[in-house]
C-alpha cells in the first residue's frame, strides 16, 4: 500500500495517516489512524512534527492544497491541556496493557498445565483406568468450580504448543465450550455439569483403536474409511463399560452423551440406529460444540474455517442439524467475532480477536497490527473502552499481507480457555 509524506499544514479530518514517531513518543493509541476531527490535528501540530505519512487508498478525503496556511489554534492552552490528558490516558492504557498481558500469560500457563494433565490421563486409560478417571474428574471439577462461582469469565484464545497432539486440544476445547454453553442455557446442577464435562473430555477415547494414518488424513475419507472412523463412538462406550467392571462409577448419562455426540437432528449423523428425537439434552450440547471445533480445526489447516465463518455456516445453512436454543447459546456465548477471528476495525487497522467480553459481545479484545510496535509489546485494544472504534468485518488469513500474518500469528488451532478459580485449601 502506497504512502506519501505530506506537511502537517495539509492535514484535515478523513485523512489516514501514520506518525513518524515511536509508540511511546506520541499520545495516540496507535501510530496509524484516520483523523477524526480538528482537535486531533492541533494535537499532532503540538508534537512539533513538520510532516507525516499519508495513505491515499485508506483516506476519505485528499490533503489540503500545498499552499494552505495552518489555521491558528484558538486556545493553545486548552490544546496543551487535552494533550496532557491524552498522555495521561495513554499511560493508564499502558498500565492496563501490562496487566492484560500478565493475565493472558497466567491463563496460558494454566491451559498448558491442564493440557499436560489431559495428555497424561489419556495415556493411563488402558494401564491405570481408575487413576485416569479420577484425574479426568479433577480436571473437569476445576472448570465446573470456576463456572459455578458467581462471576463472569473472560474467554481467551490460546496458543497450541504442539499441533501433533490434536486430540488433547480437541477434547479439552470440547469440554470447556460444552460447559460454557450449558451455563448459558441455564444448566446449574453440578452433577449434570460434571457429567457433561467428563463426557466431552472422554468422547474421542475410541480414537485409540483406530489406525493413526486414518486420524491424520487431510482429504475426504472413503466410504469404508468413514464407516471405520464412525466406530470410534462405540469403541469409546465399550472401553468405559469395561471400566465399570473395575468398580468405577459410570453413569448412564455419561455413556449416552458419548454415544450421541455425532448424532444430528436431521439424521445426517451417526450411529444411525439412534433416534435424534430421543437424544439426551446434554448430548445436543456436545454434538454442536464438537462439530464447531472440527470446522475450526480441520486436519488440513488450509481447510479450517475461521470461528466467524464456522458459526455463520452452522447458523445460516446447517441449522436443521442442531437444537435451535443450544445453537443460539453458542453464538451468544462466543459472539459474532469469536476469539481467533481476524478483523478489520472501523479505522481500517487489522487485528485478531484474542479475548471475549461476555457483557458486550461486539466489543472483544483485539490485538492490533502495528509495525512501529514490537510484536511482543503489541497493543491489545479493548473495544469496550474505545467508543468510536468498532469491528467492520472479518477477514481470512489469506487476505493478510506477509507482514500482518507474521505479526498477528493467526492460530492454526483454535482453542479457548479462561482463568480457573484457585483451589480452596
Amino acid at each position: 500500500m502506497s504512502r506519501e509524506s505530506i506537511p502537517v499544514r495539509q492535514l484535515q479530518p478523513g485523512l489516514y495517516i501514520e506518525l513518524p514517531l515511536r509508540w511511546n513518543e506520541h499520545p495516540f493509541l496507535l501510530g496509524k489512524f484516520r483523523i477524526k476531527d480538528n482537535q486531533q490535528i492541533l494535537l499532532i501540530r503540538s508534537l512539533g512534527l513538520q510532516e507525516v505519512w499519508f495513505y491515499p487508498e485508506k483516506s476519505r478525503v485528499k490533503p489540503l492544497a500545498p499552499e494552505t496556511e495552518p489555521a491558528p489554534d484558538p486556545d493553545a492552552g486548552a490544546t496543551q491541556q487535552v494533550l496532557q490528558q491524552q498522555w495521561d490516558e495513554k499511560k493508564e492504557q499502558s498500565r492496563r496493557l501490562s496487566q492484560k498481558r500478565l493475565e493472558i500469560q497466567r491463563v496460558e500457563k494454566q491451559y498448558n498445565e491442564v493440557i499436560g494433565e489431559v495428555k497424561d490421563l489419556m495415556g493411563k486409560m488402558n494401564s491405570a483406568p481408575v487413576q485416569a478417571m479420577n484425574e479426568a474428574t479433577k480436571v473437569v471439577g476445576s472448570i465446573v468450580a470456576t463456572l459455578s462461582a458467581d462471576q463472569e469469565v473472560l474467554v481467551h484464545l490460546m496458543n497450541a504448543n504442539n499441533l501433533d497432539d490434536t486430540l488433547y486440544y480437541h477434547v479439552l476445547n470440547a469440554s470447556v465450550l460444552s460447559l460454557l454453553v450449558a451455563r448459558e442455557i441455564g444448566v446449574s446442577d453440578k452433577e449434570q455439569l460434571m457429567t457433561l464435562g467428563l463426557a466431552a473430555l472422554l468422547h474421542d477415547m475410541g480414537h485409540a483403536k483406530l489406525p493413526p494414518q486414518l486420524l491424520r488424513k487431510t482429504v475426504p475419507l472413503t466410504k469404508p474409511e468413514a464407516d471405520l472412523y464412525s466406530r470410534h463412538v462405540r469403541f469409546a462406550t465399550e472401553m468405559i463399560n469395561q471400566y465399570a467392571k473395575l468398580k468405577l462409577t459410570v453413569k448412564p448419562t455419561l455413556l449416552a452423551i458419548i454415544d450421541q455426540h455425532h448424532v444430528f437432528l436431521d439424521r445426517s449423523g451417526y450411529p444411525t440406529d439412534i433416534d435424534p428425537a430421543k437424544m439426551h439434552p446434554l448430548s445436543k450440547i456436545l454434538a454442536i460444540v464438537n462439530y464447531y471445533d472440527e470446522l475450526c480445526n480441520h486436519n488440513d489447516p488450509k481447510q479450517s474455517l475461521t470461528p466467524h465463518e464456522a458459526l455463520s455456516l452452522m447458523f445460516s445453512k446447517q441449522a436443521a442439524k442442531f437444537d435451535k436454543q443450544i445453537l443460539q447459546a453458542l453464538v451468544k456465548m462466543l459472539g459474532i467475532y469469536p476469539p481467533g477471528t481476524v478483523v478489520q476495525l472501523s479505522d481500517d487497522s487489522i487485528g485478531i480477536v484474542i479475548y471475549l467480553n461476555r457483557k458486550e459481545l461486539l466489543k472483544p479484545g483485539v490485538l492490533v497490527y502495528s509495525p512501529d510496535i514490537p510484536k511482543a509489546e503489541a497493543v491489545i485494544v479493548d473495544l469496550t473502552a474505545q467508543g468510536d472504534l468498532t469491528i467492520r468485518k472479518s477477514l481470512r488469513s489469506a487476505q493478510l499481507s506477509p507482514e500482518e500474518f507474521e505479526y498477528l500469528n493467526p492460530r492454526e488451532r483454535i482453542s479457548y480457555f479462561f482463568a480457573l478459580k484457585p483451589e480452596e485449601k
